[in-house]
């Protein structure tokens, strides 16, 4: 079933005339003069392949809206006014084509956070270079670049197409009058990099349309110019000096700055906060089934009939009956001040743990403020951790439960550093209000 057409400037997350499409293959909603999409705008399109909407209005792109479309084939986002754009495919899918051509992006880093591309168009956008190596592995094989500000190719830009299959870097202002020209030649005749395709000069004139690599150099004007840069050289190498030395003194006091940051935030987050209003629940509770009952048995009753009479969101008890799922858990963390999120090799496999997980994060970036509490219930499988969740687990304290051997001093110890990060209760909040003239 195909379905072309647009609806208003500003598709809807409720529901709507989409709700009665779940069998819908094709979608083009390009020349619609869209300006917003939500989250959940796409989340009863299971069998959804093809999503057209370029030539829009778009500016920015809510980052979970393409997880529920978990036979997506092609996305196609050209001619927006795109700066950024941050995905959340789903884990184990890999898009034919994603097409980001023509929008106002100036950098290719962080476009997919889960999930692969099989071939990213990013022609026409804004982009001239990158820093990482590492940019493309893993997620991405064919890339069209063309039509950028690309004035040079550095080593790591080099570094970062050995993962590629295909790079097309047409048209874009290579400067082929600067000495470094030679570096490239020297790389094309070394390396012989077949993936790379139509690099040619810009400049000077004469030399427009011609291969880079086949392009005549004067190294004697080389020589000189190289001279020319030896002060910059000197410069940079004693900046280079003070920041090793600033790294150094970091590392060393690590566990002092660690701690006084910690401390700040923990301070922060017993201020008296008024933004509580709207909240249902001090946390919402993510964890796989299979560790139903240490979140039943054990964290819920010793946090929520605690003195602190927390209150928590658990899916099993709390989510109401006939409404659908993924609108559930949008709620629940939004009405939420917190997210504890149980981590086990149980959690990995699930895939609807790693999308409470990914929302939380979304929301947590979103709204700005700290959401998430981990505890780590066992020793997680390295191999098994997915990029994102790594990438919280290197930036962010978490809980290491204390074994099943350890003595009751450790456990009361655990359960006192969940309650300092969730800090004061809804409940002490409400009745510490009700009590203030």
């Amino acid at each position: 079933m195909n379905r072309t057409g647009c609806l208003d400037s500003d598709i809807p997350g409720g529901d709507s005339e989409f709700d009665l499409l779940p069998k819908l293959k094709v979608l083009d909603l390009s020349n619609c003069n869209l300006q917003h999409l939500n989250a959940s705008t796409f989340t009863k399109f299971p069998n959804l392949e093809f999503l057209y909407l370029s030539s829009n209005q778009l500016s920015t792109l809510p980052s979970n809206f393409t997880l529920p479309l978990i036979n997506l084939k092609e996305l196609h986002l050209a001619q927006n006014y795109l700066t950024s754009v941050q995905l959340y495919l789903p884990q184990n899918l890999t898009v034919d084509v994603l097409d980001i051509s023509n929008n106002l992006l100036s950098s290719p880093a962080h476009i997919v956070y889960s999930g692969k591309v099989w071939k990213l168009d990013l022609s026409s956008n804004n982009i001239s270079g990158w820093n990482d190596p590492n940019i493309f592995v893993a997620w991405v094989r064919q890339i069209d670049l063309s039509n950028n500000h690309i004035d040079f190719i550095t080593v790591n830009m080099r570094t970062s197409f050995q993962e590629l299959i295909s790079v097309n870097l047409s048209s874009n202002p290579i400067d082929c009058r600067q000495c470094r020209t030679a570096e490239l030649q020297k790389w094309f005749k070394e390396s012989s990099p077949s993936n790379i395709h139509n690099f040619t000069c810009a400049w000077p004139l004469q030399e427009k349309g011609e291969a880079v690599a086949s392009v005549k150099i004067d190294p004697l004007s080389c020589t000189k110019s190289n001279m020319d840069d030896i002060p910059v050289i000197i410069s940079l190498s004693v900046l280079g000096t003070g920041v090793l030395v600033a790294i150094l003194l970091l590392y060393k006091y690590r566990l002092q700055i660690a701690y006084t940051v910690h401390a700040l935030g923990m301070k922060r987050r017993y201020k008296a906060k008024r933004d509580n209003g709207e909240k249902e629940y001090d946390a919402f509770v993510c964890y796989s089934s299979l560790d139903t009952s240490w979140v039943c048995n054990e964290l819920s009753p010793s946090l929520e009939k605690a003195p602190e009479n927390y209150k928590f969101c658990i899916h099993e008890r709390d989510f109401p009956v006939g409404t659908f799922i993924m609108r559930n858990i949008d709620s629940a963390i939004k009405k939420s001040r917190h997210t504890i999120v149980v981590l086990s090799n149980r959690f990995l496999t699930s895939s609807w743990c790693r999308w409470e997980l990914e929302l939380t994060n979304y929301t947590m970036i979103h709204e700005d403020r700290d959401l998430i509490i981990m505890i780590e219930l066992e020793h997680l499988d390295k191999h098994k951790i997915p990029r994102f969740l790594k990438f919280l687990m290197n930036t962010r304290t978490y809980l290491e439960w204390p074994k099943k051997n350890a003595d009751q001093a450790a456990i009361d110890s655990a359960w006192k550093k969940i309650r300092l990060a969730l800090g004061v209760s809804l409940s002490q909040q409400k009745l510490k209000d009700s009590s203030s003239p």
